[in-house]
């Protein structure tokens, strides 16, 4: 009986506690997504009706809208807002959306040059700053970075301005990590986690590190000189591999097969440059002497058979004009 009471008395307990804290369980997102809260009956991810409304504020004049699920950057002293599904400095794998509301101007900047892609939807991989006009100069609202899964481009993950790092894992083990940073000079795949310091949102994202150049083969007759007295095969390349060559400076297109194999059939100076899907580069240079195949040693006979004929043509017509 007194069992009875006591585990009775238990239930009862984390029942209210539960009910005080509102039914809230922490969502986990995917691949940096939003993550909010979870209807505790059915595990979805609850509506507008039971999720918070209202505004949270990250940092200052950074704030989460509950409601549009979107981060809201206050611009100066105007009462214009930019809404964007990035926190500053936050790294996604996927894509960022950016509008506003009122009349700010802004002006975005990848990689240190000025973006004139979409602002609504930006897909495009690189790292990317957002300025707002403010009295006619030019003021940071946020930072953010688009990468691909696989990439080269991190040799650390910083969490976003307000938040901090909860869990991060190197190839299924513990990898390096404080509350802020995790290093990622190895290669591998990285599974990390960080929440808001005011929120209760969590994100997750995965990243595989992939630092090793693509590996590719040439084939030909080449001399001690490292030039080619044929034609020039070359092998290895890999899906989502681009390749780039230029023959005496000017880019040209290679022959491809869908094998992972391509040639180059024509002489000339060449410059060979493959990028795998991390961004890894590799450069190969050489060049193609003039040679004779079975293609041109037919060419060269035809060729010497016109400029007999010729000849022939010409020998004739002499002979009939002294006959004359």
């Amino acid at each position: 009986m007194r069992k009875k009471v006591f585990w009775t008395a238990c239930f009862v307990v984390l029942l209210t506690g539960f009910l005080l804290l509102g039914g809230k369980t922490k969502a986990r997102a995917a691949d940096v997504g939003y993550s909010g809260y979870l209807d505790p009956e059915t595990g979805e991810p609850a509506d507008e009706t039971t999720a918070d409304t209202g505004r949270v504020e990250i940092t200052s004049s950074v704030f989460f809208d509950w409601n549009t699920r979107d981060y809201v950057y206050i611009v100066g002293t105007t009462k214009s807002e930019i809404h964007a599904s990035v926190a500053d400095g936050m790294v996604v794998t996927d894509q960022a959306t950016i509008s506003g509301t009122g009349s700010v101007l802004l002006s975005i900047y990848k990689d240190g040059e000025y973006y004139e892609g979409q602002m609504s939807v930006i897909t495009e991989p690189g790292e990317y700053v957002v300025k707002a006009d403010v009295n006619g100069e030019e003021t940071r609202l946020f930072t953010f970075m688009i990468i691909d899964k696989t990439t080269n481009r991190l040799m650390s993950f910083s969490a976003p301005d307000g938040f901090y790092i909860t869990g991060a894992t190197h190839d299924g083990g513990e990898a390096a990590y404080d509350r802020y940073t995790v290093a990622m000079a190895e290669e591998g795949v990285y599974e990390i986690d960080y929440e808001s310091i005011a929120s209760d949102l969590v994100y997750s994202v995965m990243i595989t590190i992939d630092r090793t150049p693509p590996d590719i083969q040439l084939d030909g007759k080449f001399d001690s000189k490292g030039r080619a007295h044929s034609a020039v095969t070359f092998s290895g390349l890999e899906s989502g591999d681009r390749v780039y060559l230029f023959r005496d400076g000017v880019e040209v297109k290679p022959a491809l097969s869908g094998d992972g194999t391509g040639q180059i059939l024509d002489s000339g100076i060449y410059t060979l440059q493959v990028y795998d899907a991390a961004g890894n580069m590799s450069e190969y240079r050489f060049t193609i002497m003039v040679y004779f195949n079975s293609n041109s040693l037919i060419a060269l006979a035809l060729f010497a058979l016109v400029i007999t004929a010729v000849v022939g043509y010409i020998l004739i017509k002499r002979e009939h004009l002294k006959i004359g």
